[in-house]
């Protein structure tokens, strides 16, 4: 396994990011599948839900890149609550500057007031997408969960690749063992239905 800390240049900021490379990484098509994790809202990547997640795939021989949006963690800039156009701008140059295939996103979108037109600027034909919401979350209502499921899966050109799940007894920031026992879980349980889908 290799892990690469690094910083990727965006419209206004420095992305900081974190790779973890398994040595024997998946493929497709003589490319390495590469998963991108976002982080919700008051978090970034040295939580230790990301860390989790980056071993996790890691022990399924998946690469990861998780990254700190513009104004959080170790990026540089400033952020505010809804700024999802920016986020989405992250995202953007961050796969780009990988060349990915797929991503995974954990951020959540601010109430039903969101332009979902963020959205369509993501490469969502080659994009599974991934929300994992805790039940006892105390930050992120359950009605903003949904009603971003909701508008993912109207943007997205195949509704079926977005998946919603709710951790039973999980919180916002995913302290616990048992909360990351569950996520595990929860990402297992998603990737024996997304990995056959790309011939992995």
């Amino acid at each position: 396994m290799s892990q690469t800390e690094f910083f990727v240049p965006s419209r206004t900021s420095q992305l900081f990011a974190r790779a973890i490379v398994p040595n024997a990484p998946r493929t497709t098509n003589g490319r390495i599948v590469m998963f991108v994790l976002s982080h919700g809202l008051l978090d970034n990547i040295d939580a230790p839900m990301f860390r989790h997640i980056q071993q996790t795939l890691c022990t399924l021989s998946i690469a990861s890149v998780a990254f700190d949006f513009h104004g959080n963690g170790r990026s540089t800039g400033t952020t505010s609550y809804g700024n999802y156009h920016d986020e989405a701008d992250d995202i953007a140059n961050l796969v780009q500057y990988l060349h990915s295939y797929w991503i995974s996103m954990s951020d959540m979108a601010e109430r039903a007031g969101t332009d979902m037109g963020v959205v369509q600027m993501l490469p969502l034909h080659r994009t599974f997408v991934l929300n994992i919401m805790g039940s006892k979350d105390q930050i992120v209502p359950d009605d903003d969960v949904w009603e971003y499921d909701r508008l993912m899966r109207m943007a997205a050109p195949h509704a079926d690749r977005v998946v919603t799940r709710i951790v039973p007894g999980a919180k916002h920031f995913w302290n616990n063992q048992r909360e990351l026992e569950a996520l595990d879980r929860s990402l297992v349980r998603w990737l024996t239905t997304v990995l056959p889908k790309i011939g992995l």
